[in-house]
């Protein structure tokens, strides 16, 4: 057989086992057992009771935010009720269940927001731990939310990051005590952090049983050889994902070089003076993102 024949079988047989492994999928789609109780069923119940602002939110005046917060007491209480819980996005595998919960995934982000403004008015009244308590548990919930297909990842990472930069401005006054306890609860989300390869695992399965299969093949295809040089869509979310972790790291490195500060009266000298006093390990920086393989 030629060069170019066994070309052609070869490619023939790779089609075959793609045609095959996305029937069996379709055919019988596998969604992930979710826990019981879902913390995930309270933030959507909190979205229910969502009162939304009069205008943008970053523009309201300080007492409009804080009356908008104090508006918003049931809808805080049913997320930190949820918070408690272990959390699972519901994936349904369907363009219409995408569709369909758009303005639920913004109806969550603006949840995220309201516990943004809490900690802030806080953080005004001079109740530091109450304003770092609200930053974490935004954090906390940006974790919670984010654990289901790409877009919601999406939205648990804008809420994590609202998290993250709100309690970094509240906690630059806090004490030692204080700082330890954000430090552990810090460590404690880094360590059930959601992979990368999990969410596009997810990703993979809901295009998979949403899509015809010629959508899909399309959509494979774009996602890795839009760009040559491998910057695709994958190599995109593959970078976010980093940013994002890289980003924690550094929110947690700030945390416990304060909590030094505090007790040391100087700064550490070196990282190493932080683990294991101050860090149970020390966040080390992860290897850079590698762009999928191109077919041969």
């Amino acid at each position: 057989m030629s060069g170019r024949g066994k070309a052609l079988l070869g490619v023939g047989a790779a089609g075959l086992v793609v045609i095959s492994s996305w029937l069996a999928v379709r055919s019988n789609p596998t969604p992930r057992s979710l826990p019981v109780p879902n913390g995930y069923d309270h933030f959507v119940r909190a979205t229910h009771r969502l009162v939304r602002p009069a205008g943008f939110v970053h523009e309201l005046k300080p007492e409009e935010r804080d009356s908008w917060v104090d508006k918003n007491r049931e809808v805080l209480t049913e997320v930190r009720e949820g918070l408690t819980q272990r959390c699972l996005v519901p994936v349904e595998y369907s363009e219409d269940w995408l569709v369909n919960t758009i303005t639920l995934r913004m109806n969550l982000k603006m949840v995220g927001q309201v516990l943004r403004a809490e900690s802030e008015a806080a953080a005004r009244r001079g109740q530091t731990n109450d304003a770092i308590q609200s930053a974490l548990d935004l954090v906390r919930y940006g974790h919670g939310v984010g654990r289901g297909v790409m877009i919601d990842w999406l939205v648990g990472s804008a809420c994590e990051l609202m998290g993250l930069r709100q309690l970094t401005n509240v906690a630059v006054t806090a004490a030692a005590a204080e700082l330890r306890r954000v430090v552990r609860t810090l460590e404690e989300l880094e360590s059930e952090r959601e992979s990368k390869e999990a969410v596009l695992k997810e990703e993979g399965r809901w295009q998979r049983g949403a899509f015809n299969l010629l959508r899909y093949l399309r959509a494979t295809w774009e996602a890795r050889s839009l760009n040559p040089d491998g910057t695709g869509d994958l190599y995109d979310f593959d970078r976010e994902y980093e940013k994002r972790v890289n980003e924690a790291r550094g929110t947690l490195l700030q945390m416990a070089t304060w909590a030094f500060q505090r007790e040391k009266g100087r700064s550490p000298t070196h990282e190493l003076e932080l683990a294991p006093d101050y860090l149970l390990r020390l966040p080390g920086p992860r290897p850079p993102p590698t762009p999928p393989t191109s077919p041969p």
